[in-house]
């Protein structure tokens, strides 16, 4: 089941309310032209997660914590394990922080006359692909930033046993494992309940 609580989901299950806005130029052409799946479930995951205890074999999330606040992600966390079996993977992929800091420190080192853009570029991936700097308006922007020693540790305070950091496509799990998209900038994490 795919869940996802992004507005452009909800609008696409109200076309009368998406050509509205898209007509009062509160949405851009893209997201008014593109398709959602109807298979997705609009679900607002910072509330419980609407399963009963112990009784899903697998949770694949990626690149949606950052987008919480630190204590959201965390009580998402917490339903994920009251939510999964024993022996349940839960498999978190979200942008690593170590990652996005070494380029920053490479670029800068490299070269101390860079200028600004390494350093634009740097708080552009921690605030996300939303911050438009030019313009001062920032949407969607990354609420948290995770690294392993962190998401390890939130992970083992909740219950999760067996984390573990894995490739991309490398998974407890093969079909979870072939979900991953984002080589490279993401942290890849397989935690055990």
């Amino acid at each position: 089941m795919n869940i996802d609580s992004s507005p452009s989901v909800f609008l696409a299950r109200h076309p009368r309310l998406k050509t509205i806005l898209f007509h009062l130029g509160c949405i851009s052409k893209s997201n008014y032209e593109t398709q959602w799946p109807k298979e997705i479930v609009w679900y607002d995951l910072r509330r419980n997660l609407p399963y009963a205890s112990k009784s899903v074999s697998k949770i694949y999330t990626s690149h949606l914590l950052e987008h919480m606040d630190a204590d959201v992600g965390g009580q998402l966390l917490r339903e994920c394990h009251r939510v999964l079996k024993p022996g349940g993977i839960l498999r978190a992929v979200v942008p690593d922080l170590v990652f996005h800091v070494r380029r920053y420190l490479d670029l800068v080192e490299k070269d101390q006359k860079c200028g600004r853009e390494p350093h634009d570029e740097f708080l552009n991936s921690l605030y996300g692909a939303f911050l438009d700097i030019k313009k001062k308006r920032y949407g969607l922007h990354h609420r948290y930033m995770y690294d392993f020693p962190t998401l390890n540790a939130i992970l083992r305070e909740i219950g999760f046993s067996d984390i573990i950091r894995q490739d991309y496509q490398k998974s407890l799990d093969e079909e979870m494992a072939h979900f991953d998209a984002r080589p490279g900038e993401s942290l890849h994490v397989d935690a055990v309940r």
